[in-house]
């Protein structure tokens, strides 16, 4: 949505980075229409939290 992720994953995203997993891996992925830049910031924002962070998954 307009470039940015959509507010509710960011707030489950602010959520779980306080919690500090160890040892669990998470994927982002998503459609878009423009550049998939919401794709990127929702790996960053996964790898912030702790997650190893497996290969993004973008789809036009």
């Amino acid at each position: 949505m307009n470039n940015v992720m959509m507010p509710k994953i960011a707030g489950l995203l602010e959520e779980i980075t306080g919690l500090r997993f160890k040892n669990k891996q998470a994927g982002a992925f998503g459609s878009y229409g423009w550049n998939g830049g919401a794709v990127d910031r929702i790996h960053s924002r996964l790898k912030d939290a702790g997650f190893t962070a497996t290969e993004s998954l973008k789809s036009q």
